[in-house]
């Protein structure tokens, strides 16, 4: 069964209304006084905190879409390497071997610009005006 803790009061009952009347009003305003101290120090933590949190998410965003950035050159580079070698085998394929031999490369030389082109397709990343 839970007990109930009674925590000693340093009031003592009946003091306020033994004071006088400007000393109860000075009380009443050193209460306010002290409770609005206690509230604008914490606003002022908690707008410190969301600035702190604020600071860590974008650096976040930024570390982020470095490493998209990264990541993006690789896939390109990787996508381009396969293309190059599916360009080929197509060519080769299709074209008859004396064709292929003599045509071949020409395609390829033609074919090459226009797969980078095509790859080089802009990413746009949408973000909060802020960031």
């Amino acid at each position: 069964m839970a007990r109930l803790l009674h925590l000693e009061t340093f009031d003592l009952p009946g003091l306020a209304d033994r004071l006088p009347e400007s000393a109860q009003v000075e009380v009443e305003e050193m209460r306010l006084a002290a409770y609005e101290q206690g509230y604008s120090a914490g606003w002022d933590d908690s707008v410190a905190a969301q600035s702190d949190e604020v600071a860590r998410l974008r650096a976040d965003l930024g570390r982020n879409l470095t490493e998209m950035s990264l990541s993006y050159r690789d896939a390109r580079c990787h996508v381009l390497g396969t293309l190059e070698s599916l360009l080929h085998d197509m060519v080769t394929k299709v074209l008859p071997t004396i064709a292929h031999q003599t045509l071949g490369q020409i395609i390829l030389e033609h074919l090459r610009p226009v797969a980078e082109t095509m790859s080089a397709a802009p990413i746009i990343v949408t973000t909060a005006p802020s960031n």
